[in-house]
């Protein structure tokens, strides 16, 4: 009887174990499962911007369509295309400033700063007269217009890449359009670029 008991014991024992390497087992394969889910996703979202480009310019208009994009591509790039598609990713013609100023009547000092979302800017400025006139001061840049494009072939968007360093000093720059874990590879790269220039 004392056999027997040790023996479900055991057996229990086992059974326990492999409920617990099942358990295991089932979480690693939901893990696996949603990995490969991320991976498909990533698949689709690459291939459909496979053909796809981001051109950033000061020239471009809020309202760019097709056409421009087109007029663009072949009197810039050299490359005769048809565009697909074209969205404005990014328009940003004028930001709000919102300014706080105060005056030190001892030092004769102005400190303007601005805090946009994306932008902060201090600009500290001596006042040289008793008139208390502010010039109005600004540090912006002149804002690009960011457009994702979609070319009518893949084969014709490997041409517009070669031929890119064409814009090489001017103030348009384009690039492919990448997923969110191609852009993290890229921007990595280019950290390691700077790097090794230094």
């Amino acid at each position: 009887m004392a056999d027997l008991m040790s023996a479900v014991k055991e057996m229990m024992i086992e059974i326990r174990e492999m409920i617990k390497e099942q358990k295991e087992y089932h979480e690693t394969l939901k893990e696996i499962t949603i990995e490969n889910k991320k991976l498909k996703e990533e698949k689709i979202e690459k291939d459909q911007r496979k053909s796809n480009i981001i051109i950033k310019s000061e020239d471009f208009q809020h309202n760019i369509g097709k056409e421009q994009v087109k007029q663009f591509i072949e009197e810039k790039i050299g490359v005769p295309v048809e565009i697909e598609e074209v969205q404005v990713i990014s328009n940003n013609k004028k930001h709000q400033t919102i300014v706080r100023a105060k005056i030190n009547s001892f030092e004769n000092e102005v400190q303007v700063i601005s805090n946009n979302k994306k932008h902060q800017t201090i600009v500290r400025a001596k006042i040289n007269s008793f008139e208390n006139k502010i010039l109005i001061i600004s540090n912006n840049k002149k804002h690009q217009t960011i457009v994702r494009a979609k070319i009518n072939s893949f084969e014709n968007k490997i041409l517009i890449m070669k031929n890119k360093c064409k814009l090489k000093g001017s103030k348009h720059y384009i690039e492919s359009d990448f997923t969110k874990s191609e852009e993290k590879i890229q921007k990595k790269l280019r950290e390691i670029a700077k790097e090794e220039r230094q």
